[in-house]
């Protein structure tokens, strides 16, 4: 082997791999981001889906607790599911905060719905004033529905929104 061979062969090497890291780097960051855009769909898709199940919910509610006792609740399911994976895939974190300050409230409102159900199976059921007690009970709880309503609409447009521009490639 002559010094030609060895220096051509030394060159070539040298240009594979500094040509070829740079790229195989700019591949893995291009499926990365392909993939964490597809858990982001995937998991606002699933947030969004529970959110128009729970407005609906929270529209029932309203017309149900002037006159009957529910015993249903706000379904979690979806946000427990992702909080537990982590919602770092979202980079949009105002949304992510949106949602969040909502599902608290949701919680905060199942807590409400849980009292007043326990309430109309307890002892309290037996005092001559049920009825007001009651009423300073669901009435918040309706007033709260409402306000829920109105601000769960507005993250399921925010979320579309963010769903479209996910949809499209970068």
């Amino acid at each position: 082997m002559n010094i030609l061979d060895f220096v051509t062969n030394l060159l070539s090497t040298l240009i594979g791999v500094l040509i070829g890291i740079p790229v195989a780097l700019w591949i893995d960051r291009l499926t990365s981001a392909s993939h964490q855009r597809e858990d982001a769909k995937r998991i606002l898709t699933a947030l969004r889906d529970e959110l128009q199940h729970n407005q609906n919910l929270l529209k029932q509610m309203q017309g149900e607790l002037k006159t009957d006792v529910i015993f249903y609740n706000l379904d979690l399911s979806a946000w427990q599911a992702t909080t537990s994976k982590g919602l770092e895939s979202i980079r949009n974190y105002e949304l992510v905060r949106q949602i969040s300050d909502l599902y608290y409230e949701f919680q905060h409102m199942s807590r409400k719905i849980d009292v007043q159900f326990q309430m109309h199976y307890s002892s309290l059921l037996s005092y001559s004033n049920f009825e007001k007690i009651r009423a300073s009970l669901v009435g918040p709880i309706i007033a709260h529905a409402s306000q829920l309503e109105g601000t769960t609409s507005k993250v399921i447009a925010e979320i579309r929104k963010e769903l479209e521009i996910l949809g499209k490639d970068p």
